[in-house]
């Protein structure tokens, strides 16, 4: 399984840094390679709305923490993580 850590995206795992572009960015990656996983090591991200995809798990680990994002702008639904017309998606792990 192809591993892609959002952090090798440009997340830092702080909460005070948007983590959007870095997170949609990693699930993109996942999604041109055929699927894997986007994993959030430990740390704190925040995010407006992430599109997911097809084929693909997002593994939160132990000591991570997703934040939604206070502010408005940064969601285009009403939600932080989206999927349309999507199959084979598992959201896992001890993270939060």
């Amino acid at each position: 399984v192809q591993v892609f850590n959002v952090k090798d995206f440009g997340a830092t795992g702080a909460k005070d840094q948007d983590a959007q572009s870095a997170i949609q960015s990693a699930i993109d990656a996942c999604s041109n390679s055929g699927g894997g996983m986007v994993y959030f090591p430990p740390g704190e991200y925040t995010s407006g709305t992430v599109h997911l995809r097809s084929h693909m798990r997002l593994h939160v680990e132990a000591g991570a923490i997703v934040y939604s994002s206070k502010n408005p702008d940064t969601y285009d639904k009403e939600s932080l993580l989206y999927g349309e017309d999507i199959e084979n998606i598992t959201i896992e792990g001890r993270g939060t």
